[in-house]
């Protein structure tokens, strides 16, 4: 399961850095969708960036936002 949510990220499962700049190896995916919950909260989402600038980190959480919504709405 946790490979196919990486796939739908359009993260590979080599140790690469990802537009979203998520590592696939992250311990915390799991961690962060589950808090996340249903309404898949950006704020949330933000946690699994790898950026440092305040802005996009912002923009990762956003597009994490998108991404897990429009999986979830086509699964």
């Amino acid at each position: 399961m946790l490979k196919k949510l990486l796939l739908i990220f359009g993260v590979s499962i080599a140790p690469t850095y990802t537009p979203l700049s998520i590592k696939p190896d992250n311990p915390n995916i799991v961690e962060v969708l589950v808090e996340a919950g249903v309404s898949c909260d950006s704020q949330m989402m933000q946690k699994l960036s790898r950026k440092r600038k305040r802005k996009e980190i912002q923009l990762d959480g956003e597009l994490t936002f998108k991404a897990l919504l429009l999986a979830r709405d086509e699964y």
